[in-house]
């Protein structure tokens, strides 16, 4: 399955468009019947212990795609149309993608309430055509289950809008190289509720070094979840709150193959730290003058570490006396 992936991306194609200097396209991949069906095949395989009562394809490459995997799974299949395509009762939800904006429609018959949906599409990117089709189908009752695509662009950060829905793409695209079956994974800046103190682990494992807590986004796992699994497995902390704040995204990152990490920004109960034995080691660090050289860090996490922090202490500080005076 892995090589029929890979010999897809090889397939993949772009071109100029509308100011967008790699504009990916997915011709490469569906003119080529091997690599189509390696595509069908592998989102099948994800797929199919989800229960999916319907599959839910956006206008108009995820059409491609949808009605295949529907077919596979015994499922049914919608579509989700811009704006004027759709007979009969619809719902609407305005949206804004990478280079325009629009208006997405669903057809509102009552098929899909209560019913356990899978959203795809050919290209997921800034995570606006997605968001909107996640309201779509709640506006009409139904339950997203997961998001899938055929190429995700990590880059531009769709993800942070989907942190609470699993997300599944067979190709990625990192600094301009599609890349099949990479790893995603959540990386965590977590403060102390009480101190402030910024919590970090050091691994004692290859890649070795300090770095945030955090680990593999699991199959049908979304983002937050596998946030407050991973800080508690390797931590012992409780989160309080948080939200996805970034993506770090290289070919190089690590090691052992090609990573992107989702980070959460959050705070967390660290008055009970714990360690994973053998793996790493859960420490507190002060304030940003306290922080290991950042050589010392894994995973481009010093970069991160070093330029995020005191920007956020520099916003809060501004935010603290606007606060004051609404109290």
């Amino acid at each position: 399955m892995k090589t029929g992936l890979a010999r897809a991306a090889k397939l993949m194609r772009h071109y100029k468009h509308q100011g967008i200097e790699y504009f990916w396209d997915i011709e490469g991949i569906t003119e080529d019947a091997d690599a189509l069906q390696a595509v069908i095949d592998h989102l099948v395989e994800h797929c199919q212990n989800l229960k999916i009562d319907y599959v839910v394809g956006f206008d108009a490459r995820g059409f491609l795609f949808g009605g295949a995997v529907a077919h596979a799974l015994g499922a049914g299949f919608k579509q989700i149309r811009k704006k004027g395509k759709l007979p009969g009762p619809v719902v609407e939800v305005s949206y804004q993608y990478e280079y325009s904006s629009g208006v997405l429609e669903l057809q509102d018959n009552g098929t899909l309430a209560g019913k356990h949906i899978l959203l795809i599409d050919d290209v997921f990117a800034t995570g606006g055509t997605a968001k909107a089709g996640i309201e779509l189908v709640e506006k009409v009752g139904g339950i997203v289950v997961e998001f899938v695509s055929v190429i995700e662009m990590p880059e531009l950060g769709g993800r942070l809008k989907l942190c609470d829905i699993p997300v599944h793409s067979c190709i990625s695209i990192i600094e301009n190289t599609p890349v099949a079956e990479v790893e995603y994974c959540v990386d965590l800046f977590v403060r102390d509720s009480k101190t402030g103190s910024l919590l970090l682990v050091e691994r004692l494992t290859e890649p070795a070094g300090n770095a945030m807590p955090g680990g593999r986004i699991e199959p049908h796992e979304s983002a937050i979840m596998a946030a407050m699994r991973e800080l508690k497995e390797e931590t012992g902390a409780s989160r309080r709150s948080g939200a996805a704040t970034k993506m770090l995204v290289a070919l190089n990152r690590d090691s052992r193959g090609p990573k992107v990490s989702v980070v959460c920004d959050c705070m967390a109960d660290c008055s009970n730290l714990s360690s994973e034995p053998e793996h790493t080691r859960a420490f507190l660090v002060k304030d940003p003058e306290d922080l290991p050289s950042i050589d010392t860090f894994a995973f481009d996490h010093g970069q991160f570490v070093f330029e995020y922090w005191p920007r956020i202490i520099a916003e809060e500080a501004l935010i603290e006396p606007t606060l004051e005076s609404v109290l």
